[in-house]
């Protein structure tokens, strides 16, 4: 992913993670715009995770998942619990995994917390609930279960990925791709297999007079 510092009036772009700079806090604005402002008398934590957190609630509601991962203090606890009110998926980590399990420790007792995840299942929660598009507390119906990776159902991460990037799956295989641009050669043994089975034998011309047809999308001119 591509990781750059916040700068004021940008706008939040897919695959981008956005680092708030020093001495101010970030938030989100409608447009998904970001704003850049200076740090509240007494704030004490500079940026402020409680303050982004309290934009996103009120900019995306319930379309957001926040995470609260290892931390000293109770920065970004109410924050996640406002985000929690708006109908947002909210993830902390659990103790036996934090360095200091204080922003975690906070939030949980603060009831902001759907679901407390050690930090290797953290990843994979995020993922499923963005595929799910709800509520990671309703997943399975129950709330704060570790759910490793071997468990996120993947039938929703293939629909997720062809929805948003036009990729298609064979349903016996998790991570090899049926077709993928550009070409790949196993594309062109889809299309040979494809062009040798599609006319009976009697009917058939020579291979050079042939053209194979499309395969799932993947153009074989």
């Amino acid at each position: 992913m591509h990781v750059v510092v916040a700068k004021g009036g940008d706008r939040v772009a897919p695959g981008t993670v956005y680092l708030a700079p020093a001495g101010l806090n970030m938030l989100l604005r409608p447009g998904h715009l970001i704003e850049l402002t200076e740090p509240s008398v007494g704030q004490f934590h500079v940026p402020g995770v409680d303050a982004t957190f309290h934009s996103v609630a009120r900019v995306c509601g319930s379309r957001a998942v926040g995470v609260l991962l290892t931390g000293m203090g109770r920065d970004g606890a109410v924050g996640l619990r406002a985000m929690r009110d708006r109908g947002a998926a909210t993830l902390g980590q659990d103790e036996s995994t934090s360095v200091v399990y204080g922003m975690p420790a906070a939030a949980r007792a603060l009831d902001a917390v759907d679901r407390e995840l050690p930090i290797g299942a953290v990843a994979a929660s995020v993922i499923e609930a963005v595929c799910r598009g709800a509520h990671p507390g309703a997943v399975g119906g129950e709330r704060a279960v570790n759910r490793p990776l071997d468990t996120v159902d993947f039938a929703l991460l293939r629909d997720y990925l062809r929805r948003t990037a036009g990729l298609e799956f064979d349903e016996g295989r998790r991570t090899r791709p049926r077709c993928c641009r550009p070409r790949a050669a196993h594309c062109d043994r889809a299309a040979r297999t494809s062009r040798r089975t599609s006319r009976p034998s009697s009917a058939r011309e020579p291979a050079r007079a042939l053209r194979a047809p499309s395969v799932s999308g993947c153009s074989t001119r």
